[in-house]
C-alpha cells in the first residue's frame, strides 16, 4: 500500500510514526495498521514515536470507518503490543481515536494546548478502540 496519510522513518532505534491528517479516516487507519504491523517484530526498533503533522493530533474518527470495522487488531492494540516504549507527542485536540491511541501508548506527552476527550460517550457510543477499558487503567 502506497501510504499517504501516515509518514514512517526509522533512525537510531527510533521508529517515527506521523499521522499526516487530524481525522483518522479509513485510510489513515489502514495505513498506520499496516506500519504499525510491518515494525511491530523489527529487532532494529527500540522506541516508537507517535505524533501528528497537523496542530491536532486527531480530532476523530470518520464514521464509514466505525461502519467498516475489521476483525483484525486495531491500530490501538497494534502500538500496545509493542515489545519496545512508545511514546505518543500529543498536541492540540486530542479526541477519540486519537485519545485511545495515546491511552495505547506506554508515555504520553502533552503540549500546553493539548485537550482530551472521548468524543463517543457525549453521542451516547462506546469508544471503538478499547478506550474504556484503557482509560481507567492510565
Amino acid at each position: 500500500m502506497r501510504r499517504e496519510l501516515v509518514r514512517t522513518h526509522l533512525r537510531d532505534g527510533v521508529l517515527d510514526v506521523a499521522l499526516g491528517d487530524s481525522m483518522m479516516t479509513a485510510r489513515q487507519c489502514a495505513e498506520l495498521s499496516d506500519v504499525l504491523g510491518e515494525y511491530i517484530e523489527d529487532r532494529e526498533v527500540r522506541a516508537v514515536l507517535l505524533h501528528s503533522e497537523s496542530a491536532d493530533f486527531c480530532v476523530g474518527i470518520d464514521d464509514q470507518l466505525v461502519v467498516q470495522r475489521s476483525n483484525g487488531p486495531t491500530p490501538a492494540d497494534l502500538l500496545a503490543g509493542f515489545r519496545v516504549p512508545v511514546v505518543a507527542a500529543l498536541t492540540g485536540r486530542v479526541e477519540s481515536a486519537g485519545l485511545e491511541l495515546a491511552l495505547a501508548a506506554d508515555v504520553r506527552l502533552a503540549a500546553p494546548d493539548a485537550s482530551f476527550r472521548l468524543s463517543e460517550v457525549s453521542q451516547g457510543r462506546l469508544p471503538y478502540w478499547g478506550g474504556t477499558q484503557r482509560l481507567p487503567r492510565v
